[in-house]
């Protein structure tokens, strides 16, 4: 689950008008709901992920996790995770940042390219430059701390990369070219950096758009991603990439 969770741009929030603090919306809200669903499906796991325009959090991009200390549930069953985070499911990993990087790059690039896929070559933006957040400056009122990007760099390339934003809705399969991860062990003793060829691979990842669940009044979208598991009649050790067995539904309220 991805913030905002309480919205600071919402009407009520922006006025003053809540009758009680963000934090006790917040428990009323999400933190019931994801209790009562972890009790009826116990082998069940959440992970939240905060939002700078949360407004019950530290509004600071990179973002610390959401405090759930109080939240009634078995232990490791819900994980609150830093915006941006990278996690391992089985031999899957999965990227994701709530900030809108999309949105902000569609209004600072530059390309004299025509008839290209715009949005895909966004996210390969994204991957390629191996950081959540490759823009700068950043622009105004986007709440980032640039002293803290370190937090924001993309260690491994993700087999999904999930990118919240108010474009449209999507989900794409990116190419991107990189140099290939080589161990000191199997590089030349004699290796320099000056006038070497450097290996590249192509990584395939699967870039989802799964828009908001709100928008106003009205109901907006929301992603499924099913995830066939890896066959077992391949040879042991062998990678079998995410993208050959993935299927994601973008699912409109």
């Amino acid at each position: 689950l991805v913030g905002p969770f309480v919205d600071a741009e919402h009407p009520a929030v922006k006025s003053g008008a809540l009758d009680v603090t963000v934090e006790d919306l917040f428990a009323e809200t999400v933190q019931s709901q994801v209790e009562e669903l972890c009790e009826q499906l116990p082998n069940l796991k959440v992970l939240l992920m905060p939002s700078v325009r949360d407004a019950h959090s530290d509004m600071v991009y990179p973002q610390a996790p959401l405090d759930i200390s109080d939240l009634k549930a078995k232990p490791g069953q819900v994980i609150a995770v830093g915006d941006p985070g990278t996690v391992r499911c089985n031999d899957v990993v999965i990227g994701c940042s709530s900030q809108d990087m999309l949105k902000h790059l569609s209004a600072n690039e530059c390309t004299n390219a025509k008839g290209e896929d715009r949005i895909g070559r966004l996210a390969t933006h994204v991957i390629a430059q191996r950081s959540y957040y490759p823009l700068y400056p950043p622009p105004k009122g986007s709440s980032i701390d640039t002293s803290l990007m370190h937090a924001a760099r993309m260690a491994v390339t993700p087999d999904i990369l999930i990118l919240p934003s108010d474009l449209s809705p999507c989900a794409k399969l990116v190419n991107v070219r990189q140099p290939m991860e080589t161990s000191s062990a199997e590089a030349p003793a004699d290796a320099t950096s000056e006038g070497m060829e450097t290996d590249v691979e192509d990584a395939k990842v699967v870039y989802i758009n799964p828009g908001r669940l709100t928008k106003g009044s009205s109901g907006g979208t929301f992603v499924h991603v099913h995830l066939r598991a890896p066959d077992s009649t391949q040879t042991a050790g062998q990678p079998q990439r995410a993208d050959k067995r993935a299927r994601v539904e973008i699912v409109r309220i």
